[in-house]
């Protein structure tokens, strides 16, 4: 049986003690004491949460929605990027800007349909690379299902491949 010394009188007990023997000091089971402690801090940090000051890391309804919109503009760009390539036969090589350069042709038509505009040069295997204008129409179905409404490609012209 494991011993422990009172708080008290530092006497040598029994850890299943409830009472010193020897001057009476009621012994708290140290088990007993960080059940308590964790018990009332989760109380307090669940309050927190459904008060509000937890969660939301201090940003608005409004700031997280922003976030979720962008992260469906991004979904819907790089599916027109998939949707593209696949239109012009997965050519050898397709370069298209970062979505951080064609963020503003990236439009939320509402409903879950987003307008991706954009530009893109592609080589084809005869290496002639060319430049060309696309638009694509996405609609988010939900539950990442993705459908292409449309999709125009349009101004194929050959680039100078001297550069």
């Amino acid at each position: 049986m494991a011993m422990i010394n009172c708080p008290e009188c530092n006497t040598q007990i029994s850890q299943k003690a409830k009472y010193c023997p020897k001057c009476g000091c009621q012994i708290r089971n140290i088990n007993q004491v960080f059940l308590v402690i964790y018990a009332v801090v989760i109380t307090l940090l669940a309050a927190l949460y459904f008060l509000g000051f937890l969660g939301q890391n201090g940003k608005s309804e409004k700031d997280i929605s922003v976030k979720t919109t962008l992260g469906q503009e991004r979904i819907a760009y790089n599916l027109s990027k998939e949707y593209v390539k696949k239109y012009l036969n997965y050519p050898k090589i397709v370069r298209f800007p970062k979505i951080k350069e064609s963020k503003d042709n990236i439009i939320d038509l509402g409903s879950g349909r987003y307008k991706i505009e954009g530009e893109v040069e592609y080589e084809l295997a005869n290496d002639q690379v060319y430049q060309t204008n696309y638009v694509c129409i996405l609609i988010n179905k939900g539950q990442n299902r993705w459908i292409l409404e449309s999709i125009q490609v349009f101004n194929k012209q050959p680039v100078n491949s001297s550069e």
